[in-house]
């Protein structure tokens, strides 16, 4: 199995702890269940976030998981980060089914997973930035969680 994660507001608390203010990036904060799901699966999980390099970096190093993770991919923009996502499928090896994209946003992360074939999981955070979508067709998620606890429970993590 291979697992690809989204940073903001899949991982880590972006718009609750942060509201677009990057001075507050001290005050940056895992999901509930994040590092017990990183202890666990992080040896499978590849970060994929787009942004300004920098600031994405920065998150990452606050968040102190980079070392839990299997890799970090930071990517300029939306546009590129769907092609490195389809390119992280590709290069698994593994049936898309066995690859499981983490995310909020359903536009993104979850509409090209479906389109891959891959296990989609949206991750609805309270006040988040896109928690008030609504999904189409091509957009519904898998399953939609609000933490990793209640990730760890779907039935792909129990068929390792």
């Amino acid at each position: 199995m291979l697992i690809i994660i989204d940073l903001d507001d899949t991982i880590a608390n972006t718009t609750q702890n942060l509201g677009g203010d990057i001075s507050r990036l001290g005050s940056l904060t895992l999901v509930d269940g994040a590092l017990d799901f990183l202890d666990k699966y992080g040896s499978q999980t590849v970060l994929l976030t787009s942004g300004a390099w920098f600031e994405q970096e920065r998150k990452i190093s606050v968040l102190g998981i980079r070392s839990l993770l299997k890799s970090t991919n930071v990517v300029h923009d939306t546009e590129k980060k769907m092609k490195r996502l389809a390119e992280l499928v590709k290069a698994s090896n593994l049936d898309p089914s066995q690859v499981v994209i983490v995310g909020d946003r359903l536009d993104l992360e979850i509409q090209k997973g479906n389109e891959l074939g891959c296990f989609t999981v949206r991750m609805r955070l309270e006040d988040a930035k896109y928690a008030a979508q609504e999904p189409t067709l091509v957009q519904t998620p898998f399953a939609t969680v609000q933490n990793f606890y209640q990730l760890m429970l779907l039935p792909i993590f129990g068929r390792e």
